[in-house]
């Protein structure tokens, strides 16, 4: 149950960055959930790296360790959530599909002053927005999880930091100690992909952070290492569902 008194731990605080800026690895005694309008911020845990889009919710719950890093020209807020609210809400850091009635509750809340008591309609307010919430969409596809076992980390780091390796599986495998096999069930096992899909995902939401930047497709999808931009687009509307071009708009 909500209480007036949880208004002295709810704030809100507006972002706004026109360069990169990184936010170390930190936690919070309460919940944080963004809210973008423009931009990308790309967010590490201990188990995932996801990226936070506009039209979309990042929900980080109390006690979570991460970093966080924005790319393009952000503009969006961050709510701080009361931890006694946060066990209504996602127990582990999720992407939200947001639609027309949470951004107007939440354009609703970022105008309240700081108060030490909520009144009932405010209250209301937020009962409504919390279950708009536990019913959104997650949107699996913005989240990128790490698998546990030590020799699939090296591979998907060296990955992450150099797309453009075009070492086959089996020979990932061998650099790494493992073999096909083990390579296969553990990665299934620890991420709930296959390795070839993952290295996909991995290099498409790579392209979200490079299209925040004004690169050109040609120059995106070689430097991921697609063989050209027609492949780079394909792979792209596979995951997300539009060309690279319209993503952001």
């Amino acid at each position: 149950m909500l209480k007036k008194d949880d208004a002295q731990f709810f704030s809100t605080q507006y972002l706004c960055h026109d360069k990169n800026h990184q936010t170390p690895t930190h936690c919070h005694a309460v919940g944080q959930l963004y809210l973008l309008n423009s931009g990308l911020i790309s967010c590490n845990t201990k188990d995932k790296h996801w990226s936070i889009t506009p039209n979309c919710l990042g929900w980080i719950p109390p006690m979570t360790t991460h970093s966080a890093i924005s790319w393009g020209k952000i503009a969006g807020w961050s709510l701080y959530i009361p931890a006694s609210w946060c066990h209504l809400l996602p127990a582990n850091t999720c992407i939200l599909r947001t639609n027309e009635l949470i951004s107007a509750i939440i354009n609703r809340l970022i105008k309240w002053p700081k108060l030490s008591e909520f009144t009932d309609r405010q209250i209301r307010l937020i009962t409504v927005l919390i279950d708009e919430m536990i019913q959104s969409e997650v949107v699996d596809s913005l989240l990128l999880p790490y698998p546990t076992d030590p020799r699939l980390v090296k591979i998907t780091q060296a990955i992450w930091h150099n797309p453009l390796d075009s070492k086959t599986q089996v020979e990932w495998a061998n650099w790494a100690g493992i073999s096909i096999r083990s390579l296969s069930r553990h990665f299934m096992r620890d991420t709930g992909m296959t390795f070839s899909h993952w290295k996909h995902l991995a290099k498409v939401i790579l392209s979200l952070e490079k299209l925040t930047q004004g690169l050109s497709i040609n120059e995106i999808a070689y430097s991921l290492g697609f063989s050209d931009a027609s492949t780079y687009i394909a792979s792209f509307k596979s995951i997300f569902g539009v060309s690279p071009k319209r993503y952001f708009n």
